[in-house]
This record gives C-alpha cells, structure tokens and sequence, in this order.
C-alpha cells in the first residue's frame, strides 16, 4: 500500500463515525471496531512504515519485538513518543474531516443506501455502484433542466429602471410617471359667441 492507499482506507474505517456525526449529530459504538482498526494502521504509517513528514524514512523508534497488551513498543524518548501520538492523531482527524465532507456533499446518495439497508439489510458492490450511477444521472438530469442564470434573467420580466434602481419590493407597485406636457391632449377653446346659432 501506498501512502494515498493508507489515507483512502482510514476514511473508509472513519465512514461510520463520519455517518453518525452527519445523519444523527452524535456518537453510537457501532463504530468502535473501525475506529480502533483505523488508529492501529495510522500509527503503524508513522511509526512502522516510515511514512511522516517529520520523521522522513525512519521507523520512529518502532520495536517490533516490544509489545505489550496488543500495542506495538517504541524504543525512544517520551517526548519522541508523544511527537508520535500527536502526528498519528493528525492523520486520523484529517481523514475524519474528509470523511465528513464526502458525506455532506453526498448526502442524498447516503439516505439512498441507508433506506436501502433498512430493507435488505446488507448491500453489494454492484447494487451500491447501482445507486450511485442512479443518484449522479439524476443530478445530471436536475441540472439540464434548471435554467441558468442568463436564461432567468431572460424568462423574469423586467422592472422599470427606476424602480430597479430603488430596489422597490415586489408587494409595492410601480407607480407609472405622468406623459410629458408636450404629449399631453389640449382642449380646444369655446367658439366665438357670434359664431353660435341663435
């Protein structure tokens, strides 16, 4: 595994976690198992595998013959040891925040998959990539048919200059400005009195 093949999977081990805090705002222990598979592995990056900025190509004092209750020993200095704890606990809370966010721009598609398990109660790769292309067709689709912008801008009716200008509220109506003088209809004067039969 590569360095970007180790973060795609603590995402992945994070998405439980990550579900609950976007669907529910809250913390269940459904999650524990993936939450300790995901600090093992990004404590072995940094202390087995060499793969930390701060540490370059060095194992971090990782001492594979050293383990005690399940948890790999490091041959170092406390503080060595804390700067470890620090950089592995970087790594799994920016994998956290990825996975939070891929959820929240997704989430119609994860209430898809959620109702979909409430039914069946388990998913395959190919019903899961049947969802997925289903959700991104209808998403293509609500796209085309919006009108954009410039089209809104062609569809809504134009308010008069004046009114724009003032940003007038909708409920007010435009009051229409009198015709000029000039265009006004002049009344024609009276005819002279001698001029009138009688």
């Amino acid at each position: 595994m590569d360095r970007d093949e180790i973060y795609a999977e603590l995402r992945i081990l994070l998405g439980g976690r990550a579900a609950e805090k976007v669907a529910f705002n809250t913390m269940t222990t459904g999650a524990s198992n993936d939450i300790e598979r995901a600090t093992d592995l990004a404590r072995k990056m940094i202390t087995m595998y060499g793969m930390s900025d701060k540490f370059g190509g060095n194992g971090a004092g990782h001492d594979p013959e050293s383990v005690f209750d399940g948890q790999m020993g490091l041959t170092c200095a406390q503080d060595t040891a804390a700067e470890v704890k620090m950089r592995f606990m970087l790594v799994l809370m920016h994998c956290f925040g990825e996975a939070v966010q891929i959820l929240e721009d997704n989430r119609t598609l994860l209430d898809e998959i959620a109702g979909y398990l409430l039914i069946k109660e388990t998913i395959t790769g190919a019903e899961m990539m049947s969802l997925f292309t289903m959700n991104l067709l209808q998403q293509s689709l609500h796209r085309r048919h919006s009108p954009t912008t410039q089209q809104q801008k062609i569809l809504l009716p134009s308010l008069p200059a004046k009114c724009a200008a003032a940003r007038t509220p909708h409920r007010q109506r435009c009051r229409r400005s009198r015709p000029p003088t000039a265009h006004r209809r002049q009344r024609r004067p009276p005819p002279p009195r001698s001029l009138l039969p009688g």
